[in-house]
């Protein structure tokens, strides 16, 4: 392991990259496997609220500030897109396709998104 500080950071994050892909790939296939007998709907608050009561305790504890105004409400209705109906999407639509197919998809995600910001001119492809 590379010494110092940013060593350290550049294993796990290295450590990081090489888990991702995998815990995705898990739950796309868990998520095919109870396709069939759940509701996409159950599916996603499930998975969704198990992470809210993991995630939540700490967010109160170790938050050191909440949003607020507006920005408070563009976050929820962010995290409302993006853990709620996205997720339903991704439940409901592997319902339809095999979970290898749905990974293919999902592993493109990022290079689809570069794509459209160099289309926009918002980002650079380097």
């Amino acid at each position: 392991m590379p010494s110092g500080s940013s060593g350290r950071l550049a294993f796990w994050a290295a450590i990081a990259a090489v888990v991702a892909p995998f815990a995705a790939g898990t739950t796309l296939g868990a998520i095919r496997f109870v396709s069939d007998a759940l509701d996409p709907l159950l599916i996603t608050i499930l998975r969704m609220g198990i992470g809210a009561m993991v995630l939540l305790p700490l967010a109160l504890v170790f938050a050191r500030g909440w949003p607020r105004g507006r920005d408070f409400w563009v976050i929820i209705g962010f995290g409302v897109l993006m853990f709620g109906v996205s997720q339903w999407l991704v439940s409901a639509s592997l319902t339809y396709t095999s979970a290898a197919r749905g990974g293919i998809l999902a592993s493109t995600v990022p290079f689809m998104t570069l794509a459209i910001a160099a289309s926009l001119r918002a980002e650079q492809l380097t």
